[in-house]
């Protein structure tokens, strides 16, 4: 972990994206909420976010992330991102985040190949 970067993966000789894991296990109280996320949005940094509680993951690009969360206006985190994914896989919610969501999200990185 390196400035927020977990691992580098080269797609060709001269593309590569950026990503930063974080995970939540099935015993943590809030589950599936990710706060105090600092980061600088860029094309080519994405996170994947893995949720033990309902095994599910979330690959989201930074560009976006902080439209699904909210950005916290005044305390200690400040200017940082706090985001909450569905703890249900169906909803009103879901659909927000459903192009994120396990193959779908993963499939977002297969596109930056092209």
């Amino acid at each position: 972990d390196d400035q927020g970067i977990d691992c580098v993966v080269r797609l060709s000789p001269t593309k590569y994206i950026e990503v930063q894991i974080k995970a939540r296990s099935e015993s943590a109280k809030q589950w599936s909420t990710f706060a105090a996320l600092s980061f600088a949005p860029r094309g080519n940094y994405y996170f994947i976010f893995y949720l033990e509680k309902n095994d599910s993951f979330w690959v989201v690009p930074s560009r976006g992330l902080a439209s699904l969360g909210h950005t916290n206006k005044s305390g200690k985190n400040k200017r940082k991102v706090t985001v909450v994914f569905p703890k249900r896989l169906d909803g009103p919610k879901f659909k927000r985040f459903e192009e994120f969501h396990g193959e779908n999200g993963f499939r977002l990185l297969t596109k930056l190949r092209r």
